[in-house]
């Protein structure tokens, strides 16, 4: 076209058809459609009209019918989950199934308290929610962080995490191992509840709900059974063989922050987060797990919220942690009454979620606080007898190894871990 453009501009039309003929000779029609278009072209122009030039549009393809082979509905569930690339294994995690822990019901085995940091983990990027104790290898521990994932650490062979769970999209508020220490469950702020088997680093689990998980517990003789709550107040039983909810509890309260089993698994009470006038019923309940009633509302009477709630290992004493600084002592047996003569003071908690554990003897109490320091109580006195300066932040949860006799896991708001012993 360019050649075309500069014949058309010079002087001489008749030069320009004749050399347009020359070189189209073998192509009759392209030379007509040519000609016809240099005719209109005038002496002082420099460009020419080519609409005969350009080609009709084409017609568009017709559709093929594609037929695609059929898809069940699991296998598109299956599809729907989040990809097991998300699971990072950074070393072996062969644990065995097992139902009984070895020493932790051994009476024969006398704790200590620990008296200096002696470990510390720093993977987290944010505030760690909770940390537990494998109960079958007692040298693994999880962690639940506020930066969405979920770690498994090796303890003390290893500094860096063993398994990085990333499969949730938003923080993970609560997280703990199955009865049999294979499997990891955990609930977060993307309101889904995941279940991880931890040797086979794969997602085996996933439940959408419609509020954020707060809380988590397996039932202690079933494993196959474990209760959930939520930021608004829906308190659900859930079957890890269909994935669905076989029980509903019903009530009227706010965000639930723990639960703790009887060691039977017959009941258990529930912690939230509702306090105000003529309301604090709702504070701590006691419920029949089979039936779902509500067997006690008038347990703690007082106008503060419980954060974390742990079942003596051998005695009928639950404890509760209270945002009024101090562990209350409470018995499982009806009607539940509050011990009023005796509590575990001196520590604080300052409106953080401050986390407390027996030791697995049952003669220490020990908790985290607010000041960033670790306590420990002993059980029958109710006095200090333990203070580990831990973190500059808050000190969030503790944890008792159930095998090594002397050593405590904290986590603090910073997002570090540090073992004590």
């Amino acid at each position: 076209m360019h050649a075309l453009q500069t014949y058309c501009s010079s002087d001489s039309e008749e030069d320009a058809i004749e050399h347009n003929n020359t070189r189209h000779q073998d192509h009759p029609k392209q030379v007509q459609s040519i000609h016809l278009d240099v005719g209109n072209c005038h002496p002082n122009l420099t460009h020419c009209r080519m609409d005969a030039v350009n080609p009709a549009p084409a017609l568009p393809t017709p559709k093929v019918p594609v037929i695609r082979p059929y898809i069940s509905k699991r296998k598109r569930g299956d599809d729907d989950m989040p990809s097991n690339n998300n699971i990072v294994k950074k070393g072996p995690l062969n644990i065995p199934p097992s139902y009984q822990s070895d020493t932790s019901n051994d009476t024969n085995v006398v704790n200590r308290l620990p008296n200096k940091v002696n470990a510390v983990y720093s993977e987290h990027k944010k505030c760690v929610n909770c940390i537990r104790w494998n109960p079958n290898q007692h040298n693994l521990l999880l962690s639940a962080s506020m930066d969405g994932t979920i770690r498994v650490w090796n303890y003390p062979q290893c500094k860096e995490s063993l398994l990085c769970i990333r499969n949730h999209f938003q923080a993970v508020r609560s997280a703990l191992w199955s009865i049999d220490g294979t499997s990891i469950l955990s609930g977060g702020f993307d309101k889904t509840l995941r279940l991880t088997d931890v040797n086979a680093g794969k997602e085996t689990l996933l439940i959408q709900n419609n509020q954020f998980i707060t809380a988590l517990h397996f039932h202690p003789v079933d494993n196959n059974l474990f209760i959930s709550g939520g930021s608004q107040g829906a308190i659900n039983c859930w079957d890890i063989r269909s994935g669905k909810a076989i029980r509903n509890y019903i009530g009227t309260f706010g965000q639930l922050q723990d639960f703790a089993f009887l060691n039977d698994g017959s009941e258990f009470f529930s912690a939230t987060d509702t306090v105000r006038r003529n309301s604090t019923d709702r504070a701590l309940l006691a419920w029949d797990f089979k039936t779902g009633a509500i067997l006690s509302n008038q347990i703690y009477q007082e106008a503060f919220t419980c954060t974390c709630l742990k079942v003596h290992p051998f005695e009928s004493t639950l404890i509760a942690q209270s945002n009024g600084n101090y562990i209350a002592i409470f018995s499982t047996k009806r009607p539940y009454k509050l011990n009023k003569k005796k509590r575990y003071e001196g520590h604080q908690v300052s409106a953080h979620r401050i986390g407390c554990d027996f030791s697995p003897d049952g003669t220490m109490v020990i908790t985290g606080s607010s000041d960033g320091n670790f306590y420990g109580y002993s059980y029958k006195s109710s006095n200090i007898i333990k203070k580990v300066e831990a973190y500059t932040c808050a000190c969030v949860d503790v944890a008792f190894n159930p095998a090594l006799y002397r050593t405590v896991a904290t986590c603090g708001w910073d997002g570090n871990i540090k073992i004590l012993s």
